[in-house]
């Protein structure tokens, strides 16, 4: 450093620690294991994720199916009536009735296995259905009275 800035000395330290090797703490077995447990984890979480919302596609996909099926056999027997044919095709009408019954029990089926606080899609759902049964005339039909229950239940909260 010079003689303006001054001299500078070395002093032996009287503590000299001896150097540690860091591979000595290392413990490869257990930085492994932990690697591999939340691979595992995280990739079942992806998993069941995928597979609820697969599931969920699926059933929404077969309660449309069903709907669009009633609306054609509806409107197959309201043409017939239009056109004059002797009164309108009781086949038809049973068909969509059993169609709206089976949307109705998928509707159903998706809204008990949503998460218990139910969205208002949900709700919707339900509601829609319970509509296209008291259209059809399925004011019996056991699932649909278990769906008016559980609309009065909501609305009473």
């Amino acid at each position: 450093m010079g003689e303006i800035l001054g001299w500078a000395t070395l002093a032996p330290s009287a503590t000299l620690e001896p150097e540690r090797d860091p591979a000595t703490d290392f413990d490869l077995e257990k930085l492994y294991d932990k690697t591999s447990l939340t691979l595992y984890w995280n990739t079942k979480i992806h998993y069941e994720k995928a597979k609820r919302a697969f599931f969920d596609y699926v059933r929404k996909q077969n309660h449309q199916l069903h709907r669009e099926q009633a609306i054609s056999a509806l409107s197959h027997a309201a043409n017939l009536q239009l056109l004059g044919v002797e009164g309108p095709d009781e086949t038809k009408i049973e068909e969509a009735k059993r169609e709206i019954e089976l949307a109705c029990k998928n509707a159903w089926r998706i809204y008990q296995t949503s998460p218990t606080p139910k969205s208002h899609e949900m709700k919707i759902l339900l509601l829609e259905s319970l509509a296209e049964a008291q259209f059809v005339g399925l004011d019996e039909s056991p699932t649909v009275k278990e769906m008016q229950a559980e609309c009065v239940r909501i609305i009473s909260m």
